[in-house]
């Protein structure tokens, strides 16, 4: 279902690695660092000012889905009208956390579920 879907990803200061990028970016180009990867449907935007003005530029008809890092979440979660949340059952450390949007979303589905994680969905709460 998400596969479908244009999606912008955002990368904040460092570089990707090759083989951290979902697989089918993998089938693109090996260079990194530039605007437009693999199918016209996936971007690799530099900042989320680029991001903002490729939205505005392109005006996507679909979903547009943001795979990016804590900071890009904090910029853009309050224009996101959805969140789809991966959610692994284990504990593991880290010092960068998704903010807190629970008081701005309600719970609406399980958009996908295996054995390993499942994807939860939230709807923005409505004024």
């Amino acid at each position: 279902m998400l596969a479908r879907e244009p999606e912008f990803i955002a990368r904040c200061g460092v570089k990707p690695v090759i083989g951290h990028w979902p697989a089918r970016l993998r089938r693109g180009p090996a260079q990194l660092g530039f605007e437009k990867i693999a199918q016209r449907e996936v971007w690799l935007v530099r900042s989320v000012d680029r991001f903002l003005a490729a939205l505005k530029k392109h005006r996507p008809q679909r979903e547009v889905f943001v795979i990016g890092g804590a900071q890009i979440y904090e910029r853009l979660l309050p224009l996101c009208s959805d969140l789809y949340l991966t959610v692994v059952p284990r504990i593991v450390e880290g010092d960068a956390f998704l903010p807190e949007f629970e008081h701005q979303f309600d719970f609406a589905d399980i958009a996908l579920k295996t054995a390993d994680f499942e994807v939860r969905h939230y709807r923005r709460k409505q004024p």
